[in-house]
């Protein structure tokens, strides 16, 4: 039985199994990895080889009879520490820890719930006939430097490919120039990781409060022709359609299927619901007899409707084109003198949602891209909320495979109906979790940026994302630990393409001019903000900033004066990479 290093939890949520490398040992170990991470309800073990190592071959031996026979050897006495671990663990390991570690994955054993290799690889040349076995989607963290002394790169490639190969969700990250070690971006990590792995822990002990879902939903391929029928359900004969001036001949196609039940079309919606424009959209609702609103398109044509309705009562029924996902909330942000203000209210929420998976088919890959992530925030910002609901965290997790699924789908092919109605039903779902819960800091800033500098909503919430998501990820990371986990890879792969497709990522490409500011500039300062990661007055609206470039003119985020001193907390690095 091999000396083992035990601490941590008594009553351990995830066990840490975690394997040194050549002429190291467990202290080593504890010393270079475990001290510095701060997971809750984690047990580490920590095994000792016999000797300096767990076995002599060396990465670039060719796996011969022997080389074969000692690394068996090796495998055989680390899998007796695995049998002995009860519920879930993490396997670990470093250098040769990270080999052997490796080997134990591709050789048909029972899997852990997750792997984290630092700078490991495969023994044995390009030629020969290594182990392989299925991964089944496992997550895994592994990492490597390009000049490492012991590990050579094309080694490290070839475990990359073989984890891949087999199904693992890998993420890689390779670090030019770094010495033979364990960096705290690859510690974090692993401690991402065993979040991750420990899930959501809805803790409800307190109780809670959900009001229901009060707006009636209808989804399906072709549901635009139930538009009519829904008018009649709520007592009405004069609908107003309501779209913006790019997708007026879609709302005149529907005005004249509606035949008398249409009133009229106003296509004057815009970003940001300026007062002006719903002034105007109040006039046309007057003089063409209207007695209800249908509002057709994104998120401009469903603040505009919202807009009317705060003003006169009237019903609406909202048919999304776009994955923004406003439709299901009471949440209504209007724009007057340069300032955007966010409200809330009963008569704010639509009566009627009707999405036709159809109307998505021909949305631009940039902007379905910029529009899912849009969604994604507001299921995010639902998990994190400080008075959400278990009901609303299972929608808003259930959405997250929708998109991480859907969206390559939809990108390879923009006519996939299975994709596009995915990705619809996870925007609707966070769309729905953000509806019955406070909004935080995330929305604040988009708010805020958007009616100061003009920016698109939908990349304000792409570029911000990762940035407020990671900041309150460290007050409440079993909140995200979902999330963290069901992005494992896809994260990642996302902002990519987010890029490739032309999505903002910088102030210039946002609509800000660098030189713009004035006496209210860009300020969330009075805003109440129900927020579990205290705002830091002075550092964090910095790193925000920097999700869209750089440090922003007039931008103060001291928000509702909430003021700490000291540096901002690092945000986990599954967020930060992003």
């Amino acid at each position: 039985m091999l000396e083992t290093l035990k601490f941590g939890a008594a009553d351990p949520a995830v066990t840490c199994v975690l394997l040194h490398g050549r002429g190291q040992s467990p202290a080593d170990m504890q010393a270079m990895i475990t001290r510095h991470l701060d997971v809750p309800g984690v047990r580490y073990v920590l095994p000792k080889s016999d000797g300096l190592g767990w076995h002599a071959a060396r990465a670039i031996d060719p796996l011969a009879d022997l080389t074969r026979a000692v690394c068996a050897e090796a495998l055989a006495q680390v899998k007796t520490v695995f049998a002995a671990q009860t519920g879930p663990f993490v396997l670990a390991g470093f250098s040769q820890g990270a080999c052997l570690a490796a080997e134990y994955l591709l050789s048909g054993a029972a899997l852990p719930a997750a792997a984290c290799l630092f700078t490991g690889c495969r023994v044995g040349l390009p030629d020969d006939r290594l182990p392989q076995a299925p991964l089944s989607g496992l997550l895994v963290y592994l990492t490597g430097g390009d000049s490492d002394p012991w590990i050579p790169l094309d080694a490290f490639h070839r475990l990359h490919t073989d984890l891949t190969g087999e199904g693992g969700r890998v993420r890689t990250d390779l670090f030019p120039g770094r010495p033979h070690t364990v960096t705290g971006l690859e510690r974090s990590g692993l401690q991402d990781m065993l979040v991750a792995v420990q899930g959501v822990v809805m803790r409800w002990d307190d109780g809670f409060v959900f009001p229901g879902i009060s707006s009636r939903v209808i989804f399906g391929h072709g549901t635009l022709a139930q538009v009519g029928a829904e008018v009649e359900r709520l007592g009405h004969k004069k609908a107003l359609i309501l779209s913006t001036s790019h997708q007026e001949p879609d709302a005149q196609v529907l005005a004249a299927s509606l035949g008398p039940l249409a009133s009229g079309v106003f296509a004057g919606a815009v970003m940001h619901t300026p007062t002006d424009v719903t002034a105007h959209a109040m006039t046309a609702y007057q003089v063409t007899g209207a007695d209800c609103v249908v509002a057709l398109g994104g998120g401009s044509t469903v603040g505009l409707g919202k807009a009317v309705a705060l003003r006169n009562g009237a019903d609406q029924i909202v048919i999304p084109t776009t994955y923004a996902g406003s439709e299901m909330t009471d949440i209504l942000g209007q724009t007057e003198n340069g300032a955007k203000t966010p409200q809330r209210g009963a008569a704010i929420r639509p009566e009627v949602v009707v999405y036709d998976v159809d109307l998505t088919l021909s949305l631009p890959p940039a902007m379905t891209v910029t529009s899912a992530l849009n969604a994604i925030a507001h299921g995010v910002e639902a998990l994190f909320a400080t008075d959400g609901s278990p009901v609303l965290d299972v929608m808003s997790l259930d959405a997250m495979p929708a998109f991480r699924d859907g969206l390559p789908r939809v990108l390879a092919n923009p006519q996939d109906r299975a994709a596009r109605a995915q990705v619809l039903y996870g925007a609707w779902a966070c769309s729905t979790a953000l509806g019955y819960v406070s909004m935080a800091l995330h929305h604040k800033l988009c708010h805020v940026l958007g009616g100061s500098f003009g920016t698109p909503h939908a990349e304000t919430h792409a570029i911000l994302i990762p940035h407020t998501a990671g900041f309150n990820a460290v007050a409440v990371p079993e909140k995200l630990a979902g999330v963290a986990a069901i992005f494992w890879v896809s994260w990642p792969g996302i902002v990519a393409v987010r890029q490739g497709v032309g999505c903002a990522v910088g102030p210039a490409r946002s609509g800000i001019d660098a030189g713009r500011s004035g006496p209210r500039g860009a300020d969330c300062r009075g805003q109440s903000l129900r927020e579990p990661s205290p705002v830091w007055a002075g550092r964090y609206p910095g790193a925000v900033a920097g999700g869209v470039g750089g440090c922003l003119p007039g931008v103060s985020c001291a928000c509702g004066g909430q003021q700490l001193g000291g540096q901002p907390p690092k945000p986990p690095a599954v967020f930060a990479q992003l």
